[in-house]
């Protein structure tokens, strides 16, 4: 099913995604010791099949952390870094996290504690505006290629007929030579429902 956003329905939740990454970045920020910038973000309709060749040109690993929320909008954050990414991601987290070192998974614990910052702070910010009680699961974190990450995320849709709702943001850190993609993946037709109510309060 096709469903086109308005003008003031995008402007809403982009405006929801701004604030729930300005939260996240101040956070990141005090736990990394470095600024964290956005470098880019959208907010469209898109089919499913469209979803999955976002990243086909791309065949770099990365690690993938996935949480997913089934409440009354149901969600899932999909956060990718490049494998190359994440050593001083490891580094700046375990001055301030010394348990870290200790761990035999260190990197998806770090790239875990990450995304999770970043999907409360996106939550937060779409609850309060809402009026939902949204609930992530943990971070489940895999390697693979953004493609196949995407796949992974996406597989309750139907490819045939389902339409979501994307968010792309596209995150940097100067100071540990990093970088993060952000996709959400939102239900269109419900938060297309969410947003309309919220307009007209």
């Amino acid at each position: 099913m096709s469903i086109d956003l308005t003008a003031e329905e995008i402007g809403l939740l982009t405006q929801l995604i701004e604030s729930g990454v300005s939260l996240s970045s101040e956070r990141l920020a005090m736990l990394s010791g470095a600024k964290w910038e956005v470098v880019s973000a959208s907010v469209e309709a898109v089919p499913i099949v469209r979803a999955l060749t976002m990243f086909h040109k791309d065949t770099a690993v990365n690690f993938g952390a996935n949480l997913r929320s089934r409440s009354l909008m149901p969600l899932d954050f999909l956060m990718l870094f490049p494998e190359w990414s994440t050593q001083p991601l490891e580094e700046a987290l375990a001055k301030s996290a010394p348990a870290l070192k200790n761990l035999p998974n260190r990197t998806q614990a770090v790239v875990g504690e990450i995304a999770n910052i970043l999907g409360q702070g996106i939550v937060k910010a779409m609850a309060d505006r809402l009026n939902l009680s949204i609930l992530l699961s943990t971070p489940q974190v895999s390697m693979g290629t953004k493609t196949d990450l995407m796949r992974a995320a996406l597989e309750k849709f139907d490819g045939r007929k389902d339409t979501v709702i994307m968010t792309h943001v596209e995150m940097f850190s100067g100071n540990l030579s990093t970088v993060c993609s952000m996709i959400l993946v939102l239900d269109a037709a419900v938060m297309q429902r969410l947003l309309k109510k919220a307009i007209t309060k």
